[in-house]
């Protein structure tokens, strides 16, 4: 199958929505077709991945030449595990460190090690490290080869919202980034441009929740909350507290 240069996929997938958009065009991309599928919010990865290949055969049926298409998946941070793991592996071979790191999250996640998929970076002797399911990985894979689309990155939603909005919120001593959805919100920490913490609050979704939870992970890294800028991006049905700033993701 030779790739189709002019032609991308990228898709969300989440618990509350799963949405896939095909662009075409070789220097401006424009979006050609989407295709948005709802879910009830109760939805497992599992599930979510065969809404995933639905979504794929709607736009198949609208007309998208999906075949040679490369694609590009942000998956909901419920599904993932973010960490900073602290350990220096500067002199290690890498797969020490990749062995290192993915046996410290398989621990916090109560799994064995090669059930996880991990992505990490070195930050000195620390490490920011999230993990998917490796069935997960597998599973998208396999649906996006049914289809005879390439998969190039599957990417968290937290990771997603941070790199797009690098250039604006980088910077100062630290930033605090929350991505919030239904099923709850992802916080993310950084400080000095690199991960300082990170956890997930089921219960986090409305203002009081937020700033409960911002201070418990602010006071669990050991961080002063007046030097910390906050961002938050995602489903957001309520109004921020003060001195945060919303973020516009599609």
């Amino acid at each position: 199958m030779l790739p189709r240069w002019n032609s991308r996929v990228r898709a969300y997938v989440g618990a509350d929505v799963v949405r896939a958009d095909w662009y075409r065009g070789w220097f401006k991309r424009v979006l050609a077709q989407s295709v948005e599928l709802p879910g009830d919010g109760a939805a497992d990865l599992d599930d979510a991945i065969e809404r995933l290949d639905a979504a794929f055969a709607r736009l198949a049926k609208r007309g998208a030449r999906l075949a040679g298409s490369t694609c590009e998946i942000v998956l909901a941070d419920a599904w993932l595990l973010y960490d900073v793991i602290d350990a220096d592996l500067r002199d290690a071979p890498a797969r020490i460190a990749d062995e290192t790191i993915r046996a410290a999250l398989a621990d916090i996640a109560g799994v064995a090690p090669a059930a996880l998929d991990v992505r990490w970076q070195p930050q000195g002797t620390r490490y920011g490290a999230c993990a998917l399911p490796s069935s997960a990985v597998r599973s998208l894979v396999q649906v996006c080869a049914k289809h005879r689309i390439r998969l190039r990155s599957a990417t968290g939603e937290l990771v997603e919202v941070f790199n797009a909005q690098r250039a604006r919120i980088a910077g100062g001593a630290g930033w605090l980034l929350a991505v919030v959805r239904p099923t709850g919100v992802q916080f993310g920490l950084w400080r000095d441009g690199a991960m300082a913490a990170a956890s997930f609050e089921p219960a986090a979704n409305d203002a009081a929740a937020l700033e409960r939870c911002t201070r418990a992970l602010l006071r669990r890294a050991g961080v002063d909350g007046d030097s910390i800028r906050c961002y938050a991006a995602g489903a957001i049905g309520f109004d921020l507290p003060a001195g945060w700033t919303p973020l516009s993701v599609r």
